[in-house]
């Protein structure tokens, strides 16, 4: 069944925010409903958004778009946990424009399986959770 227009959006925006709130039952519940319809694309589209809020936050804290994100170390450190480097390396390709490389992380992560990409997906949303939160502390901390 193929995700209705504009709901994917609001699910999308409904499990972000509920994760960087902390809770977690309804970001569950937000996630469970995505799967629910069953739409390959729907995870796909949820993972750009994702990676769309998590680039502003970057920029945000950057105070510019002209940068070149990169995770120096990253690929090394997180080398066990595959969801982590995932999320990692799709929200800084996304962050640099590099629709081909978002496209063959997410054919990858999904070519291991529901669980493999579950996982990964999940983690994406929590690590875009956890730069609005480092971003409202930094806030909290300047006023």
């Amino acid at each position: 069944m193929e995700i209705p227009p504009g709901a994917l959006a609001e699910l999308a925006y409904d499990l972000l925010a509920h994760t960087t709130t902390g809770d977690v039952d309804r970001a569950a519940d937000a996630l469970a409903e995505i799967h629910a319809y069953g739409d390959p694309a729907a995870l796909w589209g949820l993972c750009r958004a994702t990676a769309e809020a998590g680039r502003r936050v970057l920029v945000a804290q950057a105070g510019s778009d002209q940068v070149v994100w990169s995770l120096p170390g990253f690929a090394e450190e997180f080398a066990g946990n595959p969801p982590r480097l995932f999320a990692g390396r799709f929200l800084t390709a996304h962050a640099n424009g590099d629709a081909p490389m978002c496209r063959a992380l997410y054919r990858a992560v999904e070519a291991a399986g529901a669980v493999a990409l579950t996982d990964a997906v999940c983690e994406l949303v929590a690590t875009v959770a956890g730069l609005y939160r480092q971003a409202a502390l930094s806030l909290d901390t300047l006023t």
